[in-house]
């Protein structure tokens, strides 16, 4: 790779970076790659707050934080303690890398919407753990004006990876 190559991956990764952060509002991601479509009528606000939402699981994700995780979760969601208590051991056993490679908005409302996520999941430590690519539908729903995942994903496929 000559330098001018090198430069021009550098200035996009740099581009990439910057628009992520603002996209998210969030301070620092170091690089994301997230592909989002809309078969819905949404306004570039509200697609904005959910792909902010969806960074938001990955990052709470990513840092085990429970208390986090618990903020996240609908106060009205059904099995909202299951739900919490299966993340939490899912956290002592293993330590895992969430990214989410792409979000599709299938249904929405003002208050509530289905998104297809494609979310690629990688053992870091802990356990032993097959890496994997996952397609779920996961609803999230407004409470007080911010996005809540409500219930569980319903999973559509999970594929190991090589």
């Amino acid at each position: 790779m000559n330098l001018l190559q090198k430069i021009n991956r550098l200035s996009l990764t740099i581009a990439t970076s910057a628009l992520c952060i603002s996209l998210a509002n969030l301070t620092a991601i170091a690089q994301i790659d997230i592909k989002v479509k809309s078969t819905q009528n949404t306004d570039r606000k509200t697609l904005d707050s959910i792909v902010s939402f969806f960074l938001k699981i990955a990052k709470i994700s990513q840092s085990e934080d429970v208390q986090g995780y618990e903020s996240i979760v609908h106060p009205d969601s059904p099995n909202r303690e299951q739900i919490i208590a299966a993340i939490e051991f899912v956290w002592e056993i293993y330590d895992l890398d969430v990214k989410f490679n792409s979000l599709e908005i299938v249904e929405f409302s003002q208050t509530e919407a289905k998104v297809k996520t494609t979310q690629i999941t990688k053992e870091v430590g802990g356990a032993e753990f097959q890496d994997n690519i996952g397609i779920s539908i996961q609803t999230i729903r407004k409470h007080n004006d911010t996005w809540k995942m409500f219930g569980m994903p319903e999973t559509i496929s999970v594929k190991p990876l090589d």
